[in-house]
């Protein structure tokens, strides 16, 4: 039958009923579409929420307390040295505490180089606290190596140096957007 002998209604309603159909297949292409980047953005959200974020934190404490520490103990080591076991205390030993948690708690997300990286400035840290310890009045008459007694300035601001433009490298925006996305 050719179209001009149907009435108009009927070709009409045919038109609306292929319309229909069209529609509701382009609809459902689209809404499975959108359900699709809904989940993408989910995951990427509940990435950041639950990984990300918990490792951004421990970095961001690990390189405050390194470098409350380092600038502590620069200060004690040059200018003021603690006049006794209690503000070695208060004054030293909660900076290397402080730092030794933040390292603890950020070892987790550490790669190869960096947990080697970070082990060694704990260990200057630690070098460095000794060497102020040692040099405490009430220890001064002990019998201690002279190279212990002494502070190790080299690994302590190298190591420093390097620890600082890892954690920068790594808490830069652009790898916080890697991390988010998964590419990491």
């Amino acid at each position: 039958m050719a179209t001009s002998a149907q009435p108009l209604w009927l070709l009409i309603l045919s038109l609306s009923i292929t319309g229909s159909i069209v529609g509701t297949v382009i609809a459902a292409v689209a809404n499975g579409l959108s359900d699709r980047s809904r989940r993408r953005f989910e995951l990427q959200k509940w990435r950041a929420e639950f990984y990300v974020r918990p490792k951004v934190e421990a970095f961001r404490n690990l390189h405050a307390a390194m470098v409350r520490a380092h600038y502590e103990i620069n200060m004690r080591a040059k200018a003021r040295m603690p006049q006794s076991v209690q503000e070695y205390r208060e004054q030293v030993e909660t900076v290397e505490m402080d730092f030794f948690r933040a390292h603890t708690l950020a070892q987790i997300y550490y790669d190869a180089d960096t947990g080697n990286m970070m082990r060694a400035v704990l260990g200057s840290v630690r070098q460095m606290t000794t060497s102020i310890w040692l040099r405490l009045p009430e220890n001064q008459g002990q019998s201690v190596d002279v190279e212990l007694r002494e502070p190790d300035w080299k690994p302590f601001s190298d190591l420093y140096d390097v620890a600082q433009e890892r954690l920068g490298t790594i808490l830069h925006p652009n790898e916080l957007i890697k991390w988010a996305e998964g590419e990491r």
